[in-house]
């Protein structure tokens, strides 16, 4: 279990071929059992009562079945196929987490261990890109990312996510660093991967750490009550965040051409601008939607339609998007019905009462819908990949507690 987790956690960062080694291992692993240090076959479904986490683990297969669903209204195209084999880890893994070995929080501690100096080693090497190959940074102000091993969206969303979680270990001090210099390292680890999120200038990256941090904000207020460490850190985050600003030029040139692109698409211009595109396919899921308001238009037919409207509303843009909204296209792919059953499911892990009292797994949560508003997340592996192995991890520690309770 945990050799595939630690695979899985590697391949995050660089490897989306490893990312599904790893998924198939786990599912493998699922059938199989070793009671007493030999292996055997284990069937599935065999438990007559489950947790309330793995009651969660049950609802995302829905995913997965509602796109095959929406084939009985729209067309079975290639890209309703790729829809599909996209979807199928919604299927597999989370039955497959029903039947695999609890983690325990040393387990857990351990994984955001190997999360954390994963990180590092991808920051090493971005950093040996940029400075010793050499990188113009002026292409963030044309729209375009600085390199990144895997997409810079979701790379900057897990820097962050590391970035929480070296905090997390130093700030509730894992049993796995007993020693003061070791979690005051993770402390040092976790403001170095901070700062390089805000050097990268992606603003899904930026938002990640401020939603984060935030949250570890409030839980200091609420159940702790201490009002001075929660001005220290407040401070603390402020001062950060002005010496990034004026330390990077990065996040300027960021800055001056979100403003110029959004200032272009305000005026009805930007047929050329990223931004733009990004906007206005926003607003075509919304058209889309209307015309197919209860089951939208099936997984099918969604990009075909989406096309038909980006041409007839915009004939001049050199480019089209599917929605890049994961809410949106829920909308537009699958109507208002669909929409409100996939938001049920995606918002499940947050009713766990467990779930309520761990910061780490209410960061990422709070992450993840947040992104959803500005891209379509579940549209494609990487993206899936995340969402699923941070949301079972930490579904398959609090199932360990909810059973001893």
């Amino acid at each position: 279990m945990l050799f595939f987790a630690v695979l899985i956690i590697i391949s995050l960062f660089f490897s989306r071929y490893l990312l599904s080694v790893g998924m198939f291992g786990w599912l493998a692993l699922s059938f199989f059992e070793a009671p007493v240090g030999r292996w055997r076959w284990k069937p599935w479904f065999t438990s007559s009562a489950y947790s309330p986490s793995e009651k969660v683990m049950f609802a995302f297969p829905i995913v997965f079945l509602l796109a095959a669903l929406s084939l009985l209204w729209s067309s079975p195209n290639d890209f309703a196929w790729s829809r599909l084999r996209l979807a199928l880890p919604f299927l597999g893994l989370p039955l497959a987490f029903l039947h695999l070995p609890r983690l325990n929080r040393r387990d857990l501690d351990f994984l955001w261990i190997v999360l954390v100096f994963t990180a590092i080693v991808s920051v090493l090497g971005v950093l040996y890109v940029l400075l010793l190959v050499g990188v113009d940074t002026s292409i963030l102000e044309k729209g375009q990312h600085l390199p990144t091993p895997v997409n810079h969206i979701r790379y900057s969303i897990l820097l962050a996510i590391s970035s929480l979680f070296a905090f997390n270990l130093y700030y509730h001090r894992s049993p796995l660093l007993p020693r003061r210099w070791v979690r005051i390292s993770f402390l040092l680890l976790s403001i170095v991967l901070a700062l390089f999120v805000m050097y990268l200038s992606v603003r899904s990256g930026w938002a990640a750490l401020l939603m984060g941090f935030g949250l570890t904000a409030g839980q200091i207020l609420w159940r702790e009550r201490d009002v001075k460490k929660l001005v220290w850190i407040l401070l603390s985050f402020a001062v950060f965040s002005m010496v990034a600003y004026f330390t990077f030029p990065t996040i300027q040139k960021k800055i001056n051409y979100s403003i110029s692109d959004f200032n272009q698409y305000m005026k009805g211009g930007g047929d050329h601008y990223s931004d733009a595109t990004r906007w206005r396919s926003m607003e075509i899921a919304g058209r889309v939607f209307l015309r197919h308001p209860f089951l939208g238009t099936g997984v099918g037919d969604l990009k075909s339609q989406v096309q038909v409207e980006f041409q007839d509303r915009y004939p001049g843009s050199s480019k089209f998007l599917l929605p890049h909204n994961q809410y949106m296209y829920w909308l537009a792919g699958y109507g208002f019905l669909g929409f409100l059953l996939l938001l049920a499911v995606v918002l499940q892990p947050l009713r766990v009462p467990r779930a309520k009292k761990d910061i780490g797994h209410l960061q990422v949560q709070l992450i993840f819908l947040a992104a959803f508003l500005v891209e379509a997340s579940w549209q494609s592996s990487l993206g899936i990949g995340i969402h699923l192995v941070f949301t079972l991890l930490y579904l398959s520690h609090f199932s360990k507690i909810e059973k001893k309770e």
